[in-house]
C-alpha cells in the first residue's frame, strides 16, 4: 500500500446548523475569509485527499474544487458526519476537524493523522483532561 492510501483522508464537518452565529457556520466570515477556509486551508496543507461533510441544505461558499460528502440530513449530530465520513473513505480512516476551529494548524492536524493509536479505534485531541472529538483520527 502507498503512503497516500494509508494517509487518512481530511475531513472538515460543517454539518453544524450555527443557530447562535445566525446562520450556516461555514459561510459567516473571520478575517474577511468564511469561517471554513481556515480549517480547510489547514488540511489541505496537512494531508493529500481532503472532503468537506455537510448536511443537504448546508450553504458552502466555494470550495476550491473540495469534494462535498452530503450527509443524511436527520439526525442532526456530528457523529453522523463522521459516520458519514468513514462510509465514503474507501476502508481508509478520516481525520476530522469541525468547520468552526479557524486556528487549527496543519502541525496538529499531522500529529494527529500520524498518532498511534493502539487498540484505540480513535486518536481524539485533548487539553487539560477534556476531549475534543471533533478533532481526531477515526
Amino acid at each position: 500500500m502507498n503512503g497516500a492510501a494509508r494517509e487518512p483522508v481530511g475531513v472538515i464537518l460543517a454539518g453544524g446548523r450555527g443557530r447562535r452565529l445566525g446562520g450556516s457556520k461555514a459561510t459567516v466570515e473571520l478575517g474577511g475569509r468564511p469561517l471554513i477556509m481556515w480549517p480547510l486551508a489547514a488540511m489541505r496543507a496537512a494531508v493529500a485527499d481532503v472532503a468537506v461533510v455537510a448536511k443537504p441544505d448546508t450553504q458552502l461558499p466555494d470550495l476550491n474544487g473540495v469534494a462535498v460528502w452530503r450527509e443524511p440530513g436527520q439526525p442532526s449530530h456530528p457523529l453522523v458526519g463522521i459516520v458519514h465520513a468513514l462510509a465514503r473513505s474507501g476502508g481508509r480512516s478520516v481525520l476530522v476537524c469541525a468547520a468552526d476551529l479557524p486556528f487549527v494548524t496543519p502541525a496538529a492536524l499531522r500529529r494527529l493523522a500520524g498518532a498511534e493509536a493502539g487498540d484505540a479505534p480513535a486518536v481524539i485531541a485533548a487539553h487539560d483532561g477534556a476531549a475534543h472529538p471533533l478533532l481526531g483520527r477515526y
